[in-house]
Order: C-alpha cells, then sequence, then structure tokens
C-alpha cells in the first residue's frame, strides 16, 4: 500500500506512544495500598501462599494480569486487591497512578497509590495470600534500602546467526548492572519488583518535601 505524506501524518500524529520492545509485554496491575494505622500512614503487604506456582511466599502487592473484560488497569488494580484481601471494591479508592514499570521480562505493571478504608474486614484468600502486614511510612523513609547489583544482558540462543553480525561470536553484546532494593521490616525482606515500586514511591515522596 501506497502512503502520503498526509495520509502517514493523520494515521500518525494521534499515536500515543506505548512502551514496546522485542515482543508483546503481558500487561498486569497493581495497587500499592495505603492504610491508617497506630503509627500514621502504613504501606499494606502480602505474602503470597505457599502454594502459589510463582513466587510462592514472597512478599508483593496486590495485583494481576489484565482481563480482557477490565475495562482499565485501574479497574484490574481494584478488582485483584479486591478478590485477594476479601473486601468490597467499594472500599478502595485509587488516588493516582504511580506509573509504569517494565523489569527486564517482558511485562508492564500498572502501579497505583490507593487507599483501602479503615473500617475493611480483611478475609485474604488462602489460594493467594498466606497473611498481611503493615509497614509505616516513617519507617521506611528512616531506614534506606540495601542496595545490591543484579547483571542483566543478552545471551543468544544456541542456532542464533552470528555471521549475519559484525564481529560474530565475538560481538559486544551490552550488560548492565541493575540495582535491587531490600527493605527490612521485623522479619519481612521486601526485595525484588515491590521494593522497585516502594523505591520510586518513596524517591516521589522526598521530591515533593
Amino acid at each position: 500500500m501506497a502512503y502520503s505524506l498526509k495520509a502517514l501524518k493523520q494515521l500518525l500524529q494521534n499515536q500515543r506512544g506505548e512502551v514496546f520492545g522485542f515482543v508483546d509485554l503481558d500487561q498486569y496491575a497493581v495497587l500499592m495500598p495505603l492504610v491508617e494505622t497506630e503509627e500514621g500512614p502504613a504501606l499494606l503487604f502480602e505474602v503470597r501462599a505457599k502454594t502459589l506456582r510463582r513466587q510462592p511466599g514472597e512478599i508483593g502487592f496486590p495485583g494481576g494480569k489484565i482481563e480482557a473484560s477490565d475495562p482499565s488497569p485501574a479497574f484490574a488494580a481494584v478488582r485483584e486487591t479486591a478478590e485477594e484481601l476479601g473486601i468490597g471494591r467499594e472500599q478502595i479508592e485509587v488516588w493516582s497512578k504511580l506509573g509504569i514499570l517494565v523489569p527486564p521480562y517482558q511485562i508492564a505493571v500498572h502501579v497505583y497509590i490507593g487507599n483501602i478504608q479503615k473500617e475493611a474486614v480483611y478475609q485474604p484468600n488462602p489460594a493467594e495470600v498466606e497473611t498481611t502486614f503493615t509497614v509505616p511510612i516513617s519507617h521506611l523513609l528512616l531506614h534506606p534500602p540495601e542496595v545490591y547489583g543484579m547483571r542483566v544482558g543478552l545471551l543468544p540462543e544456541d542456532d542464533f546467526p552470528y555471521e549475519h553480525i559484525t564481529g560474530g561470536r565475538a560481538y559486544p553484546f551490552r550488560q548492565r548492572i541493575v540495582p535491587e532494593y531490600f527493605y527490612f521490616y521485623q522479619d519481612y525482606v521486601i526485595w525484588g519488583m515491590t521494593a522497585r515500586i516502594v523505591h520510586q514511591f518513596l524517591r516521589l515522596l522526598q521530591e515533593a518535601e
């Protein structure tokens, strides 16, 4: 099909500039719940059920994959939170979108900040959630994370066509060190994608002061 410049302009000028990569990104949505406690505002975390196939026993925020029936990522975050914690959707208020986290394993995570009403009575789904706990924001601000390096790079398959690229097998595929954050609270260790979300949230708070 032949395009004129005018036709190309009409086609392209309203594009939203989506995140893209080597393959389509699986879309997920999570809610970072803020709750009121005796120690002030706190973040609510889940300990994932040990029976789960992926990341059993690890700490995270409520959320999951965005379904085709979800009208928006924010709706998916609320739906997943209500299902996992056993509370009503009306007890969850979304305040804002923190951003889209794109970790190095081909997913896009839409992260929302919101509040769960103090009156909510949690009845966690035992198939997904072992328990919940809260960490005061004041504690997180006073106790910076430990930071370690994680090496990320490209590893070609055995049948990769080295003969088609400059340098062949000696081609200097890029590698980089990305920071991995570890937050500690009581006996809990918060790391991975969850810690990245916490770190971004705290950074925004500190920049706003």
